[in-house]
């Protein structure tokens, strides 16, 4: 049946739980994703060999995610994150079940690869079964939380403290390279 509900400058709503078991799961492009507390299941994204994969792949600018769980095995090269591949903002959204986020290369979250410090997150989770891995800047959250402003290095720390306060992660998390942590794999710094 229908369970995406298109209602506004491409933006959707997800009206019920879904589960993907068997069928092929395509990225959604969207600005913003309403869950309404519903669950999406069984997603397999198997993009080994491309970069910004995740269950939203919006290129311009932030997308928003509003309340939703997703169990999903997701694979990709570089920003690479369950949500999505690099800045997402999220709200009560959570990552459930044995889900596995891979990346062949950089920038793997739980949630999202990268994130630019206008990228919020409150009230997100990430799950004591999955697990999350890749090379460099890993992170059970974000793999690395970042700062728009390309002249300075400076910390947003309303946005870190939110993010902290708000957020947790209890996933099992890997890398081959630098800048792995059980939350961020590294956070400041200028965005890339």
């Amino acid at each position: 049946g229908l369970f995406f509900l298109y209602f506004y400058y491409n933006n959707y709503e997800i009206i019920d739980d879904i589960s993907f078991e068997g069928e092929y799961f395509f990225p959604i492009s969207t600005y913003r994703l309403y869950g309404n507390g519903h669950t999406l299941s069984d997603i397999n994204l198997d993009w080994s060999h491309e970069d910004n994969v995740g269950l939203v792949r919006f290129e311009s600018t932030s997308t928003y995610s509003l309340g939703m769980q997703c169990n999903i095995s997701d694979k990709g090269n570089n920003y690479v994150g369950a949500f999505g591949g690099k800045n997402i903002s999220l709200t009560n959204c959570s990552v459930i079940g044995a889900s596995a986020i891979i990346g062949q290369g950089d920038y793997v979250g739980g949630i999202v690869g990268a994130n630019s410090f206008d990228g919020l997150m409150n009230e997100v989770r990430v799950g004591q079964e999955c697990t999350i891995s890749g090379v460099n800047y890993v992170g059970g959250l974000v793999g690395r939380y970042m700062s728009t402003d390309r002249y300075s290095t400076s910390l947003n720390l309303y946005s870190s403290k939110t993010l902290l306060e708000s957020c947790k992660s209890e996933a099992e998390v890997t890398a081959t390279g630098d800048y792995v942590g059980g939350i961020f794999g590294k956070i400041g710094g200028n965005y890339m």
